[in-house]
């Protein structure tokens, strides 16, 4: 007998949202957290997309992160690039990361910019109210140790004492250089050193008031000499910047970085100053038998786009399920397993599209502003266009976000589909095997993802003899399962995480029972039976 089903060592965004997905599946779950509090000072990432805002939905979140975010959808949804806040207009962006005031068919919840910190905060609210779930601050896992039937872990404790606990599994989300990856013997090649970028956090009432660009909630600097973007954390005073091409940025003078940025000496309040370099990595391995990794500790990308911890938070979504799946007995031997074939390929293609945006733009932009940094001249269009070409994708990514499949997993029933050019940009809904269940509201003004049932859900008239026995196949292995009639004229079993696991328009159908046990991980999709429900 474990002390806990799960320990998840690490208590950011990401491990705090896999203790929360664990919860809604009824699975316990402890987090080893080394930080008494969070750093309101160091915003990291700052926007939740619309696929990580549509997962908050499903766990009761989406409505208390609006509420408490202090940047609305309704104040701005737009992005500028210009030469400094006091220079030339280069050209802006509308809709960014999906921001919107007003709902969309494509998605359930809007995208919400959101300082990390702040949704740390929320997060460990949520899992310290949750009876299914204990934070632990204040502690420093030391080591990590997989035995035949459960994980040992042991950490320091707040006041210094050393302690273990047993789980059935240990999930690190503890970063790249946690313990957790190293315990397990998995590597993650880092790459090479990329240039240190300069992140200065600091308040300046009414910094835009006399800038012409108008309000935006990012503020993209291109000049001949600075490459940086200025950030709201708030609709009044508190930025977050990032400079790069900085020459000597650890004694750089931060205001000093800031009036690259503005054109113009800054009153600034600095509240903290950080260096960072991009990493492109992608752990050899996403787990053991008992142990597992998500987030930073399976990969790094770069936050342009910011896709950094979104991604991470699909892998404990992904992870959750199957992992409670486990616990609770109703999943085959192989459902583990799939985690990393799901996972790992949506992780490559978030950091290609992430390392396309960070040298998205050419070095003739650059050349041009030395000759005409005032954008006066005839190239002035030029730039505007190529800027604009090159960094679409950074603000438009649906289909990025949202268009990623499962199809050629294990435990998805049909054929992947064939290779073509991948657009990050726009998204396509697809009533495909692997993908995300295209969105639509009810006539009650529900999202279809609000009938999601944390095993699956089977969208087909209730009354069909294919209804019947997938309920009664369901029940046989203990499956959490609902039927939901009249919502799409498609025959479809959905997962707890909004992927498609089979569609009924394959040519050729097999039993219900053999269906469930592929989408369970209990077989392989290659050796269904083939017979026409």
């Amino acid at each position: 007998m474990t002390d806990q089903p799960v320990v998840i060592v690490g208590g950011g965004p990401v491990g705090l949202t896999l203790a929360l997905e664990l919860a809604w599946h009824g699975i316990a779950s402890t987090v080893l957290e080394p930080r008494l509090t969070v750093d309101a000072t160091r915003p990291r990432a700052k926007t939740t997309n619309v696929r990580s805002m549509e997962h908050y939905r499903r766990l009761g979140l989406a409505d208390i992160i609006r509420e408490r975010a202090p940047l609305r959808a309704v104040w701005n949804q737009r992005a500028v690039f210009c030469t400094s806040l006091s220079g030339a207009h280069i050209t802006d962006f509308e809709d960014v990361f999906a921001i919107r005031a007003d709902r969309s068919d494509l998605f359930a919840e809007c995208g919400q910019q959101l300082a990390q910190p702040l949704l740390e905060e929320i997060l460990r609210e949520q899992v310290q109210s949750n009876p299914l779930t204990t934070l632990l601050r204040g502690t420093t896992a030391q080591a990590v140790e997989e035995q035949a039937e459960c994980v040992v872990v042991t950490y320091r404790d707040s006041v210094g004492a050393e302690r273990a606990i047993e789980a059935s599994f240990v999930v690190g989300a503890d970063g790249a250089g946690g313990v957790t990856r190293q315990s397990a013997g998995i590597g993650m090649e880092r790459g090479v050193d990329l240039p240190l970028n300069v992140n200065i956090t600091f308040t300046a009432p009414d910094l835009t008031a006399d800038s012409s660009h108008g309000e935006a909630l990012h503020y993209w600097i291109v000049n001949a000499t600075t490459l940086g973007v200025l950030i709201r954390l708030d609709e009044t005073e508190t930025w977050a910047a990032t400079i790069t091409r900085v020459a000597d940025p650890e004694h750089a003078d931060p205001l000093e970085l800031l009036e690259r940025l503005t054109g113009f000496p800054v009153d600034a309040n600095v509240l903290s100053t950080d260096f960072w370099a991009a990493r492109l990595a992608v752990a050899d391995d996403y787990g053991t038998r008992r142990v597992f990794l998500v987030g930073d500790a399976a990969h790094l990308n770069p936050p342009w786009g910011g896709h950094g911890f979104n991604t991470g938070l699909g892998d404990a979504v992904n992870l959750g399920w199957k992992l409670a799946a486990t616990l609770q007995g109703w999943a085959g031997t192989d459902l583990l397993a799939s985690y990393e074939p799901e996972r790992r390929p949506v992780a490559e293609q978030t950091i290609a599209v992430a390392a396309k945006n960070m040298a998205a733009i050419p070095p003739s932009v650059f050349e041009i502003l030395q000759e005409d940094p005032d954008l006066t001249g005839p190239a002035a269009a030029r730039v505007s266009r190529v800027v604009h070409d090159a960094k679409d994708s950074e603000f438009h990514s649906l289909g990025l976000v949202l268009g990623y499949s499962y199809a050629g997993s294990p435990i998805v029933i049909g054929d992947p589909p064939a290779e073509g050019e991948f657009d990050s940009v726009n998204y396509i809904p697809r009533f495909a095997a692997g993908a995300r269940l295209p969105h639509s509201w009810l006539p009650d003004g529900r999202s279809i993802y609000d009938l999601l049932d944390s095993g699956f859900t089977l969208f087909a008239d209730a009354d069909t003899e294919v209804a019947a026995e997938f309920v009664e196949a369901a029940s046989e292995r203990g499956i959490p399962f609902r039927v939901a009639s009249g919502v799409t004229d498609q025959v479809l079993l959905v997962r707890s995480d909004g992927h498609i696991a089979w569609c009924a328009n394959l040519p050729a159908h097999s039993s219900a029972a053999t269906i469930l046990d592929t989408a369970r991980g209990a077989s392989v999709a290659t050796a269904l039976e083939r017979n026409t429900l």
